[in-house]
C-alpha cells in the first residue's frame, strides 16, 4: 500500500509602485521587511510593479547608480532574481529597466516578458507560472 500527501503550496503576487520622488530610504526598509517576511514563511512569490530605480544604470549618476545597486543587493540577500531583462520604459532619448518582476524560484514560473502595450511611455510585463495543486 502506498500513501502520500500533497502539501499545500502557496505563490504570493505582490505588486509594488516606488513614486519618482518617493523617499529610497523608507522604500528600502518597507522592501527589505516585506522580502524577510515572504522569505520566513517559505513560499515561492514574485514582487512586480514600477521600482523608479533604473537596473541598467550607469556611472554617469553616482545616486542613480547607488539606488540601483543598492536594490541588486537586497535582491541577492534574499536570492530574488530579475526576471525582465530589457528596457521596460522607453523615450525618444532614453530606454530605462524601472518596472520589473523579481521572483524568489524559478520553479513555478513558466516565462517572464515585456510587452509594448502601445498606449503608455512604460511596457507591460507579465508572468506565466504553474498552477498549483492544493
Amino acid at each position: 500500500m502506498q500513501s502520500g500527501a500533497v502539501k499545500k503550496r502557496w505563490q504570493w503576487h505582490v505588486c509594488i509602485y516606488r513614486p519618482p520622488s518617493g523617499n529610497h530610504r523608507i522604500f528600502f526598509n518597507n522592501l527589505e521587511k516585506l522580502f524577510s517576511r515572504l522569505c520566513r514563511d517559505n513560499i515561492t512569490f514574485f514582487i512586480s510593479g514600477d521600482f523608479n530605480i533604473n537596473l541598467t544604470s550607469t556611472k554617469k549618476n553616482k545616486q542613480v547608480k547607488l539606488y540601483a545597486d543598492r536594490l541588486v543587493k537586497l535582491l541577492e540577500l534574499y536570492n530574488l532574481k530579475p526576471t525582465i531583462k530589457s528596457p521596460s520604459r522607453q523615450t525618444r532619448k532614453t530606454a530605462t529597466l524601472i518596472d520589473n518582476i523579481f521572483a524568489n524560484s524559478a520553479d513555478d514560473m513558466l516565462c517572464a516578458y515585456s510587452k509594448d502595450p502601445g498606449f503608455s511611455d512604460h511596457f507591460s510585463q507579465s508572468i506565466e507560472t504553474k498552477v498549483l495543486a492544493l
